[in-house]
């Protein structure tokens, strides 16, 4: 139950993220350039605040889509004489997290109408 309906809710700006191996001291850099843009829009929100926020957007957009491009390019190139680390790694790129499974939904249906 705790881990679908948490009792306990974060403060704002401490939730964790794990460390992603392809993010580096540059795409910090435009992404907190894309964020002095978004203030600075949101104060004055003219025409040309709103392109420049959408520059400094699409900058960081495509160098985080690179930069990942380029991560798993090198590790599926690093991998290619191992198939375990192959697989592996194309196991990472196509399976998705998803939500947790609830075996008995009306059980879980009761739960949560007692925890609310």
């Amino acid at each position: 139950m705790d881990t679908l309906a948490p009792g306990r809710i974060s403060a704002p700006g401490t939730r964790k993220k794990p460390n992603q191996p392809w993010y580096s001291q540059a795409l910090k850099i435009l992404q907190r350039r894309y964020r002095q843009k978004e203030r600075c829009w949101k104060l004055s929100p003219c025409e040309a605040e709103r392109v420049d926020l959408k520059l400094a957007l699409n900058s960081y957009k495509e160098a985080c889509r690179v930069a990942k491009s380029d991560y798993f390019t090198r590790k599926i190139s690093e991998a290619a004489n191992s198939s375990r680390e192959l697989f592996r790694t194309v196991n990472v790129l196509t399976t998705s997290l998803g939500t947790p499974k609830v075996e008995n939904s009306q059980d879980f249906c009761n739960k949560v109408a007692t925890f609310f």
